[in-house]
């Protein structure tokens, strides 16, 4: 099934979306949404737009056929940025025969050559969630017009183009970071203004964040700042590390250097996969490991504090009554 989208504002595309899925799309504020009816799968379109040039679409969708998304509006195509969260979509564009996969965790930077657009891909049967955070070059550096002598190069030639001069495809690498972004949109509870609101910074979240991955791509990948896909095996090294050795650990630069870490990836790694600090980690592990002694063994309080690499005994039963809602002698004693 291919659907054509001659034109590039949210509201003459949602409505295209509602004549082809024969359903009615609703207007919020500044967003758009849909539901895609049973007859063609499930899920939910929905996109908002702000005056400064950019727009998010979020598309999480199953969809039980192939559908193509072809961009076809006979003008400049506004700079897309993709982030696919779940499975994978294809994106080709309309004057080349070069598919590219953009794949989970995977972000595009893509922008067609005028008068071209794109098409994007959705494969039947599979869940599917994928951003576009979309910028109007024209809208949005007529903002920056005073601040472009002061960009970088790479950056200046992604914007500036605000007549699509040539074409980009960049396809970033993984990125965990981004995920976290997309969630915390999806988990923010308020409506309307606030929301609204809400997404826009975020949407600029993303693109700052996006703009840094794609810098980061430029360098090799040891130099680099953002958390790849190849570290992941030695955030969960460092993890069993962790739990193998907190008795001994003098240092987190002991646990980077362990796993060939910088301790800031090691910490941005830890904060993304476990959601704390490796500080927070090691003295979770430590806590976990003095319950179940002080639960399950004859160990005297003295003993199971320095079996867990501490000291004191004062700052142990501070923080064991902090996390448990009971003291270690109170716990000792039942």
């Amino acid at each position: 099934m291919e659907i054509t989208l001659n034109a590039l504002s949210l509201e003459k595309i949602f409505a295209v979306f509602s004549e082809v899925f024969g359903t009615e799309h609703t207007v919020k504020s500044a967003g758009f949404s849909l539901e895609i009816p049973k007859k063609f799968g499930s899920g939910k379109i929905s996109g908002i737009h702000y005056p400064n040039g950019v727009a998010l679409i979020s598309i999480n969708v199953h969809f039980k056929e192939e559908i193509k998304f072809i961009y076809e509006a006979h003008q400049a195509h506004p700079l897309r940025f993709v982030y696919c969260l779940e499975n994978q979509i294809s994106h080709k564009f309309n004057d080349e025969n070069i598919e590219h996969l953009i794949e989970q965790y995977h972000s595009a930077i893509v922008a067609s050559k005028y008068p071209h657009g794109h098409t994007f891909t959705f494969p039947k049967n599979q869940d599917i969630k994928v951003n576009f955070l979309e910028v109007d070059r024209k809208i949005f550096t007529a903002q920056l017009s005073s601040e472009a002598h002061d960009m970088k190069s790479d950056f200046y030639e992604l914007f500036f183009d605000v007549y699509a001069t040539r074409t980009i495809f960049h396809k970033g690498l993984y990125s965990l970071q981004l995920a976290q972004i997309i969630q915390d949109i999806d988990d923010f509870e308020n409506d309307d203004f606030v929301r609204t609101n809400y997404i826009g910074a975020k949407a600029l979240e993303m693109l700052s964040f996006i703009l840094l991955q794609y810098e980061d791509d430029l360098r090799d990948e040891e130099s680099g700042k953002v958390l790849r896909k190849s570290e992941l095996s030695a955030l969960h090294k460092a993890a069993g590390f962790i739990n193998n050795n907190f008795s001994e650990l003098s240092s987190i630069d002991d646990v980077a250097k362990h796993v060939y870490l910088s301790p800031a990836k090691l910490q941005e790694g830890f904060k993304l996969i476990y959601n704390c600090t490796v500080n927070e980690y090691i003295v979770n592990k430590r806590l976990e490991t003095a319950f179940r002694l002080l639960n399950e063994t004859d160990m005297q309080i003295g003993e199971v504090v320095l079996e867990i690499g501490l000291s004191s005994r004062s700052y142990f039963s501070k923080i064991f009554k902090k996390k448990y809602k009971v003291s270690p002698i109170d716990l000792k004693k039942r």
